[in-house]
């Protein structure tokens, strides 16, 4: 299933994967995220989701944009699967 939503710098795509009715895989792409800032929720928010399999997490500290970005599109991805 994938999402999109608007980041700091242009779109951010998601691929999200469930088996059942649990999150098991997040991939974030956003190419015109700022490196080191936006790039970082990339990296790392995915995990968070997937841990916690929900997007109710914390976002990324300097990165609220991005994160919020990648929490729509994984819950637009989700909303695709109902």
């Amino acid at each position: 299933m994938t999402g999109k939503a608007k980041g700091y710098g242009g779109d951010v795509d998601v691929t999200v994967k469930v088996k059942g009715n649990k999150i098991v895989s997040v991939e974030a792409k956003g190419d015109k995220e700022t490196t080191g800032v936006g790039s970082k929720a990339i990296d790392e928010l995915p995990k968070k989701i997937v841990d916690a399999d929900s997007t109710n997490v914390d976002n990324v500290s300097g990165a609220t944009v991005t994160s919020k970005a990648i929490k729509e599109a994984v819950d637009q991805a989700l909303k695709g699967k109902k």
